[in-house]
């Protein structure tokens, strides 16, 4: 028996009650995560990750709350939004835009997930390689204690094995020089990390990404000027990549 135009009509409108509900919920998801990573995104240029290590945790822990909050309220906001207020001719426009969004947050974060993997350090056949750091520190700073009982230097990306050399430190004028041994495992890119007190600095190196044999010592460089990352123009950083026979 044939189902009347009364039973059509609550079919339909119970199919479109199921499609307006997922609609719903997905741009609802959609915007919960971009508010929650523009949120966390903001407050991380507002609050940044400098200081004791305590508050350095709190501002990571409001951070984090903030953003969690704010992508549960845009969820719950966004998905009655879609349920009351948006327009049954205007659903299948809103899940285009949906699909479209998902497309492009996906690609991206395959870009960005290829971006950080690290890849194996330059192989030679026979040889050996290791990344010879010197870092450079203004007496003043000292305050008269031993420079490497005050700094750590150490491979900024990557896994490495790093070997400072407190017997060769040496002084330049006004200036102590630590000489350090860096065998890199993994790299992402070419920099050093240096911890000084409660803050870290950041030293690009302009090295090619995989260099076809030994390179000489760069110019002394300066920190470099980042968001959670200090900048000094008391410290500097110059480095070499040798490669020896075995």
């Amino acid at each position: 028996m044939a189902a009347g135009p009364e039973h059509r009509e609550i079919a339909y409108q119970d199919q479109l009650m199921m499609e307006r509900s997922v609609t719903a919920v997905a741009t609802g998801l959609l915007f919960a995560v971009f508010a929650v990573l523009g949120v966390t995104a903001l407050l991380g240029r507002l609050l940044p990750l400098r200081g004791p290590a305590d508050e350095q945790i709190a501002r990571s822990m409001l951070s984090l709350f903030l953003g969690g909050l704010s992508g549960v309220a845009g969820f719950v906001v966004v998905s009655w939004l879609v349920r009351e207020r948006v327009p049954s001719a205007s659903l299948q426009t809103l899940q285009v835009v949906d699909g479209l969004v998902l497309a492009t947050a996906g690609a991206w974060a395959v870009v960005v997930y290829a971006s950080v993997q690290s890849r194996p350090a330059p192989y030679y056949e026979g040889c050996e390689a290791r990344l010879e750091v010197e870092l450079r520190v203004a007496k003043a700073l000292l305050q008269g204690g031993p420079l490497s009982d005050q700094v750590v230097v150490q491979f900024g990306t990557g896994e490495s094995f790093d070997k400072p050399r407190p017997e060769l430190v040496r002084e330049e004028g006004e200036d102590l020089v630590l000489p350090v041994e860096i065998t890199v495992i993994r790299l992402r890119d070419w920099s050093i990390t240096v911890l000084f007190g409660e803050d870290k600095y950041n030293f690009p190196l302009d090295f090619p990404k995989r260099p076809a044999g030994s390179l000489p010592w760069s110019a002394w460089i300066a920190p470099k000027a980042r968001r959670g990352w200090a900048t000094s123009p008391s410290l500097a950083v110059r480095a070499r990549w040798v490669v020896v026979p075995r």
